[in-house]
């Protein structure tokens, strides 16, 4: 089993809408695939933690590097786990007002609520780099 953690950069800014798709059917994809990790979007930018074996998170990357929605895609850690550090595959929003996404499978309002880490296991480089990003979108 794999850990992947990448970044990238919105070639359009992403709608509440759009958001909300893609939960939805990365959620399905990662379930059937036994995907797990978090995607978190704010202000044009992703950054995502992909865990899984190494085939299937490597097929899913080489499908996120192809999609059009994305540029400037960087890895920042690539490594074997021994455990997951995600239950599930959770999407954190910022300045989500107008949709109820708490009732969507999946959702984590990890953005918002600095108590939400604590239910991470171990530290780890993908914590480390979840608490960065989420610090420096505030």
């Amino acid at each position: 089993m794999i850990t992947l953690i990448y970044g990238s950069a919105a070639t359009n800014p992403m709608s509440e809408t759009e958001l909300l798709e893609i939960l939805e059917v990365s959620r399905r994809n990662n379930q059937k695939n036994n995907i797990t990790g978090m995607l978190l979007y704010s202000d044009g930018n992703f950054i995502q933690v992909l865990e899984g074996e190494e085939e299937i998170v490597t097929q899913v990357f080489t499908k996120i590097q192809k999609d059009p929605r994305h540029q400037g895609i960087m890895v920042y850690v690539k490594h074997p786990i021994n455990k997951r550090q995600f239950a599930n595959w959770e999407m954190g929003f910022v300045n989500v007002q107008k949709v109820d996404v708490s009732r969507i499978p999946g959702y984590s309002n990890y953005l918002k609520d600095p108590e939400h880490e604590n239910k991470l296991s171990d530290v780890s480089y993908a914590r480390s780099f979840l608490s960065i990003f989420r610090e420096n979108i505030r």
